[in-house]
């Protein structure tokens, strides 16, 4: 009943990765909906420097440390340090772009993983991503995307979104390459009361 970190997206060459790692992704929204505040993690899953294929013969393209990497914000360089930041949620998931991401409500600012707490009203936010060819960044609310922009090689957002009292919602940033495939995806800026926990199991989030 109690998971800390989840890993969410795995080393892209594998053919099944193609489907599995959105798939994934689309889960952890479905848990982030249902009140699991989980930190999504991402892992290369480095095995061989060299070609391989699958157990079915397929063929899959030398793996890459680093593809994708999760970025931590830890207070120092440590390895305490940095599993405090992923328990914190300060960690974003890339394939290459680097992201930025930030709220701003009653004049406090919040990071990523945040959680602002109980507010009602207008949030600021901000985003930035810088990577290679064309980007879109997008802001997803509770899982729908509400607002994104597209420009080559950086790409910024701002925007803002209202919250009423007593809602409960986050917000995250997607980055997507020009054939829409994931480039990074950061955890959540919460806002609002925790929701009551009801659904535990894994089945229950199987779409």
């Amino acid at each position: 009943r109690h998971v800390d970190f989840l890993e969410i997206w795995n080393d892209p060459s594998w053919p099944d990765n193609q489907t599995e790692n959105p798939a994934a992704v689309a889960m952890w929204s479905r848990w982030l909906n249902a009140g699991h505040r989980i930190t999504a993690i991402g892992g290369s899953d480095f095995h061989t420097p060299f070609p391989s294929e699958t157990p079915d013969g397929q063929p899959v393209g030398r793996h890459h440390i680093s593809q994708p990497t999760t970025y931590v914000y830890a207070e120092t360089l440590s390895g305490t340090a940095i599993i405090e930041g992923l328990k914190q949620r300060h960690a974003y998931m890339s394939m290459g772009p680097t992201v930025a991401f930030s709220a701003t409500a009653a004049g406090q600012s919040w990071m990523i993983g945040d959680d602002i707490g109980e507010y009602a009203g207008p949030i600021e936010f901000e985003a930035a991503a810088h990577g290679q060819g064309e980007l879109t960044i997008q802001l997803i609310r509770n899982g729908t995307v509400v607002n994104q922009a597209e420009h080559e090689n950086e790409v910024k957002l701002s925007c803002t979104e209202t919250v009423t009292a007593g809602e409960s919602a986050w917000f995250r940033i997607d980055v997507r390459s020009a054939d829409q495939k994931f480039l990074a995806v950061t955890n959540p800026i919460f806002c609002g009361p925790p929701l009551s926990i009801t659904k535990f199991y894994y089945g229950d989030f199987l779409s």
